[in-house]
């Protein structure tokens, strides 16, 4: 939980890279820690890396079916792909 505490703090202040790197840590220790799954898809779909967001947002999925937040953010992430796309 310590890590995604802190990832959160560098997210809040702007540091996507060392947000990342706080929520894949917390992963590597806790493969099934979904709600880090779900910040680093944030982060990483912030940084432009949309398949990898995606990738994680499926894996929490994967974990747990029924999130609600998982399912939100992977529809919102459709979306903006739909709309890059129209450009």
């Amino acid at each position: 939980m310590e890590l995604l505490n802190s990832g959160n703090a560098w997210r809040a202040r702007g540091a996507l890279g060392r947000a990342a790197e706080c929520y894949e840590r917390a992963l590597a220790l806790d493969p099934k820690f979904v709600k880090a799954s779900c910040n680093l898809a944030g982060v990483l779909f912030e940084l432009g890396e949309r398949r990898a967001a995606e990738r994680h947002l499926r894996e929490g999925l994967r974990l747990e079916p029924g999130n609600q937040v998982l399912k939100e953010n992977l529809a919102g992430l459709r979306r903006a792909e739909r709309r890059r796309r129209s450009w």
